[in-house]
């Protein structure tokens, strides 16, 4: 054969081999490049997902703030409401209503009408909205939850008088939050703004129900007989969700939340509702289980354009074997750096695990499984400087378990921690799950109170050392039972300014229950 007739061949065979080449490369960069985006779009999922919830775990806790307000004040006045929950509108943008919403029983309605009138609101009644949303005189019924108190975002937005118990849909979360003793959020609603409300955002509402004493009974029975009514924070769901998208993303991207067995509801973005690309996160809020739905319609939406692979085909017919064999190394290299991946996302696991394990032995006690000292006063401090901002009264509770030395001594060590382990339990038992319990050391103990005024945490302590004092520990057949015992001292946060002054009141008022014979409860004033 020719030598032109050989170059011929050989340029042909080289042609075939960069077309096939470039037949197995373009598949393989779009499979990597598809790939890469969902894990963008998964991210942001995540990421969205993760900032709601916390978003409305904060806001909760304003909540508690803003009950603890009709916990401190019998006659609570509607100026006192406005001025002290004003300041948590301005702390969170999706916060469109603050409202008071006592329970009214509906033969009680003229008299607490005609009370409220007198008062200075002579305008006030009760409404509710019809199937226009035009407001009409709310109907009688059993009870009502009218809206007695209201702060809004909104100068437009005025729910007083709203009898919320015109909506089964709405009051569900409420007997939620009263049979549970706990904040409790709703399904997703319009709301309702008021007579002369120009706008009906997607909303959802944080109801927490307030009781007699700002205590929770112990029974839903009791619950139900205590209740005075529900401080409820209504949330607009779009602004709940922009601001954890930056600009461009919310012209592109499609954001829907579902209740889990609910339809979905399209807050933020246009365009069809089946996107093209998009992915799905699970969230639980204060019970309830939500889905979030982030999507987009094209790729483009989720990550910027790569011109670069539309220059593959040249550049693979001006490199020739040199792109041949930096695909082979690159490939040898991928597994490597996957295998690499692998390793070090065990490693991290394993790192993270231990991380973790020291982070809980340095907070918390290993025989009880409370807060250690350390954390504790890490606790009491930020409560300190809260209730010393925020103007509310909360509450410490120093405890010691009478003659425990006795009880190792007569005993022995192992039946006085079951002792600690069993007296752990009472406390967590008989306190609400936002207060704080700690073992000090030793057989001294501390129960941090938030949102809790001292006439309160005293019914508490005295509710504990009732429960302490009936306390029998299950023994050996024939073994006599330790008899148990505690002394409490209580103190407020009005009555210090830090940390040690606070905790020297508190031990001050405990060594005095110890000098006037123990099992008692002294508070100081």
């Amino acid at each position: 054969m020719r030598l032109e007739d050989r170059w011929t061949v050989a340029q042909w065979f080289i042609a075939a081999a960069f077309l096939a080449l470039l037949a197995v490369a373009w598949p393989f960069s779009l499979r990597q490049r598809e790939a890469a985006i969902e894990l963008t779009l998964q991210s942001h999922a995540s990421t969205l997902a993760l900032r709601v919830a916390d978003t409305l775990s904060r806001s909760t806790e304003a909540l508690h703030a803003v009950a603890s307000l009709f916990m401190a004040f019998d006659d609570l006045r509607p100026e006192a409401f406005e001025r002290f929950a004003a300041g948590f509108l301005q702390e969170e943008p999706s916060l469109l209503l603050l409202e008071w919403r006592p329970v009214v029983p509906g033969p009680e309605r003229a008299a607490f009408v005609a009370q409220v009138r007198a008062q200075g609101r002579p305008d006030f009644r009760l409404w509710e909205p019809d199937a226009h949303d035009r407001p009409i005189a709310a109907k009688a019924r059993a009870e009502h939850v009218p809206v007695l108190y209201m702060v809004s975002r909104h100068p437009t937005t005025d729910t007083t008088g709203l009898d919320l118990a015109w909506s089964p849909e709405r009051m569900r979360s409420k007997w939620e939050a009263r049979d549970s003793g706990r904040a409790r959020v709703s399904g997703f609603f319009r709301v309702v703004t008021g007579p002369r409300g120009d706008f009906s955002p997607m909303g959802i509402a944080i109801t927490l129900p307030v009781y007699r004493a700002g205590v929770v009974p112990d029974t839903r029975a009791a619950r139900r007989k205590a209740l005075l009514g529900y401080v409820a924070g209504v949330y607009d769901l779009a602004a709940l969700l922009a601001p954890h998208l930056d600009a461009p993303k919310q012209t592109k991207l499609q954001v829907s939340l579902a209740d889990v067995d609910g339809d979905w509801v399209r807050l933020i973005g246009r365009g069809s509702q089946a996107a093209g690309w998009y992915r799905e996160e699970r969230l639980l809020v204060l019970g309830r289980e939500w889905r979030l739905r982030l999507g987009a319609a094209s790729k483009a939406a989720i990550a910027a354009p790569d011109t670069a692979w539309f220059l593959v085909p040249i550049a693979i017919a001006i490199m020739g074997a040199i792109v041949l064999l930096f695909l082979v190394l690159l490939r040898r290299n991928t597994r490597q750096l996957v295998h690499a991946r692998d390793d070090l996302a065990r490693a991290l696991a394993t790192v993270k695990a231990s991380e973790a394990h020291l982070l809980e032995l340095s907070r918390n006690d290993p025989l009880t499984g409370l807060f250690n000292r350390r954390s504790f006063l890490e606790i009491l401090d930020g409560e300190l400087c809260r209730a010393n901002r925020h103007h509310f009264a909360s509450s410490l509770m120093m405890l010691d378990l009478d003659h425990f030395k006795s009880i190792n001594d007569g005993w022995g060590h192992p039946v006085g921690d079951r002792v600690l382990m069993a007296f752990a339990d009472l406390c967590i038992d008989t306190t609400r799950a936002t207060d704080a319990i700690a073992r000090l050391g030793g057989e001294e103990f501390g129960i941090l109170l938030p949102h809790t005024p001292l006439a309160t945490a005293r019914d508490v302590a005295e509710r504990l050392r009732r429960r302490v004092e009936a306390l029998i520990l299950p023994m050996a057949d024939g073994e006599r039972a330790p008899k148990l015992t505690v002394s409490i001292g209580l103190a407020g946060t009005a009555q210090a300014t830090s940390v040690d002054e606070l905790l020297k009141t508190a031990d001050q008022a405990l060594y005095s229950a110890k000098r006037q014979g123990r099992n008692r409860v002294v508070v100081v004033h």
